[in-house]
């Protein structure tokens, strides 16, 4: 199984199979535009959508301040439906600083008690 991370919630779905489906979107100054693989990719994803391949599910998660090494103690529902998962997408800059964030930063500032 494959997971997307995102923050795209499920009303999100139909808007961007809506503007997948529109060429102006891509080919604003293109007069007839080969729209052949971008319809193919659009019938690809509202099938696998239709069927269950891909799935949404929004978390309360997603939009917190916490990084993701307080899954286990702030959403071990979470933790657990991505344990399922053969490989984790992550996208957007706020998902790379929630996983890149380490669980502990120091005051640059103070002095290091070995110096």
């Amino acid at each position: 199984m494959i997971r997307f991370v995102s923050d795209v919630t499920p009303p999100d779905i139909g808007h961007l199979f809506t503007a997948l489906s529109n060429p102006a979107y891509f080919f604003p100054d293109a007069e007839s535009p080969d729209t052949t693989s971008l319809e193919f990719l659009v019938q690809e994803l509202t099938s696998f959508y239709a069927d269950g391949r891909i799935i949404i599910r929004p978390h309360d998660f997603w939009t917190t301040q916490h990084s993701f090494w307080r899954l286990p103690s702030k959403a071990p529902d979470l933790l657990a439906d991505l344990e399922e998962s053969d490989l984790l997408v992550f996208k957007g800059d706020l998902n790379y600083r929630k996983y890149a964030t380490p669980p502990y930063i120091p005051n640059l500032l103070q002095t290091p008690p070995h110096c």
